[in-house]
């Protein structure tokens, strides 16, 4: 079973058969804490998540979404004029380690260095 979730009702015919119109930093209200397996936000963070406190609400909603073990997918472009902030500053990111199965980031040999981080929740999250 998956869900897609995008904000803008007029791509809602790109999603899945199960579709939530909504922003990211939202999951809580349409998914139970620790109810999700895998997340993958692919293209998303410096194309539509580009302000500081939005990317880390986003990402802070994905952990509070994944189950302790559960994968986070992070797919971007990977060049300064697409990254709105360095991965490396991203707090809510605090919480995931590189999955065993991928522990390095996955670079694709394009222009814009396109790259995938494949990330696990740890156990508990900070004030649980």
């Amino acid at each position: 079973e998956y869900w897609t979730i995008e904000k803008d009702p007029a791509r809602a015919r790109f999603g899945g058969p199960r579709h939530v119109t909504s922003d990211l930093a939202s999951l809580d209200a349409h998914f139970e804490p620790e109810s999700l397996d895998l997340i993958v936000c692919n293209g998303v963070l410096g194309w539509g998540l580009h302000e500081p406190a939005d990317i880390e609400r986003s990402f802070s909603a994905c952990a509070r979404a994944l189950r302790p073990g559960g994968v986070l997918v992070l797919g971007y472009n990977d060049v300064p004029e697409k990254m709105p902030v360095p991965i490396e500053s991203i707090r809510a990111l605090e919480v995931f380690a590189p999955d065993a199965s991928f522990p390095e980031p996955i670079s694709t040999e394009t222009y814009n260095r396109h790259t995938y981080r494949v990330l696990a929740r740890r156990g508990s999250l900070p004030g649980a």
